[in-house]
């Protein structure tokens, strides 16, 4: 994600590869949007959109460690996290575990809850786009984008 004067917000955040980071995630997700407003940081929608945030990151994140690092060593996750003049938060997640090898980047219609499989509706129904992509030094990218209301 390049950083230009576009973006009133840019953190960055490196973690262990593992569940128990999960949490520091979710925290720095919060406090990075919380310096938007403080009106808006103390709404009901706010409350909301960091819920579906949340939970489509942790979908995300979970399955990069679950998959992506599974007999691999540890490694680590870079997260940055912007958010531009038109509250648009990017989020892009750098690993490099396995790539995530999706089927034609289609989400499954779900009509009715399932014990599994779930992931990719629930995070498409929590933000506005993700998409997936490799570095040029064979990192494996994630770019998350969900617009917010401030």
């Amino acid at each position: 994600m390049p950083d230009t004067d576009k973006y009133l917000k840019t953190e960055h955040l490196t973690v262990a590869a593992r569940l128990g980071s999960l949490a520091q995630i979710r925290s720095f997700l919060r406090a990075t949007c919380t310096t938007l407003s403080c009106d808006y940081a103390a709404s009901e929608e706010f409350n909301r959109e960091m819920a579906e945030l949340e939970l489509a990151s942790t979908e995300l994140i979970s399955n990069v460690i679950r998959h992506g690092f599974k007999g691999l060593p540890a490694g680590e996750l870079e997260l940055t996290c912007q958010i531009d003049d038109d509250s648009r938060l990017q989020l892009q997640i750098v690993h490099h575990g396995r790539p995530f090898e999706s089927v034609d980047g289609e989400v499954p219609e779900i009509t009715e809850p399932q014990e599994n499989g779930m992931g990719l509706y629930l995070i498409a129904e929590c933000v506005d786009s993700v998409k997936y992509s490799m570095s040029a030094d064979g990192a494996s990218l994630i770019h998350v984008t969900k617009t917010l209301t401030t």
